[in-house]
């Protein structure tokens, strides 16, 4: 056996595992009623398709690609639907290693965590899914009060630093959400590469279409 085959062979055994992890890391993280793959809806082909040409070209490592997505608007258009589209999409057509992360659960995560409640995951785990992610996808970011504000701030500085694709996904204004990321002057320069959209309004929203 020659060295280059060698190293081909432990290439495709790093791949399986990668891609393992990655498959289970979806299964863990993303809701349930997402793990089926969804299409858009009319109204949110537009964002969607910008949000995906954004990533698939990240992943590329096309010159000038933007290095993530920040979406904000309203709840019920489809941000969290576009997230585990994004997620899956990391895995199966680029084989990249994806953390989704439901910011609303996670805060109560680490506060059960804390409280030695069996089964929720802590800061530091929920930083090292983060620290061996390709991908990382934070949603619902601004959705309760109960937010680990301070989490998502290390979330992001982690992610940044790495150079990892971040999607970020807000039901709050552009103003709000930098607020609440707490970026320093030397982040903000990465973030505002990432490709900015708010989600309009005029989007249906499609919980209360669920629920109704």
């Amino acid at each position: 056996m020659t060295e280059t085959t060698y190293q081909n062979d432990l290439r495709r055994v790093d791949d399986k595992v990668r891609m393992r992890r990655a498959v289970n890391l979806l299964a863990d993280t993303l809701p349930p009623y997402l793990h089926e793959p969804r299409k858009p809806k009319p109204e949110q082909e537009e964002y969607w398709a910008k949000a995906i040409f954004a990533m698939d070209a990240w992943a590329r490592r096309e010159k000038g690609a933007h290095e993530g997505v920040m979406l904000m608007g309203p709840q019920g258009r489809g941000k969290t639907t576009l997230m585990a589209y994004l997620a899956r999409r990391s895995v199966f057509k680029f084989g990249l290693v994806p953390a989704y992360l439901n910011m609303a659960v996670v805060s109560f995560e680490v506060a059960d965590a804390r409280r030695s409640v069996n089964g929720a995951r802590s800061r530091t785990e929920i930083l090292n899914t983060v620290a061996h992610a390709d991908v990382v996808l934070l949603d619902d970011v601004g959705y309760s009060d109960t937010d680990d504000r301070d989490l998502v701030r290390a979330i992001v500085h982690g992610a940044t630093d790495a150079g990892k694709f971040l999607a970020i996904a807000g039901n709050i204004d552009e103003r709000a959400l930098w607020d609440y990321i707490g970026a320093d002057s030397r982040e903000k320069s990465r973030l505002y590469n990432l490709l900015r959209m708010h989600v309009e309004k005029t989007v249906p929203d499609f919980r209360m279409a669920r629920s109704a």
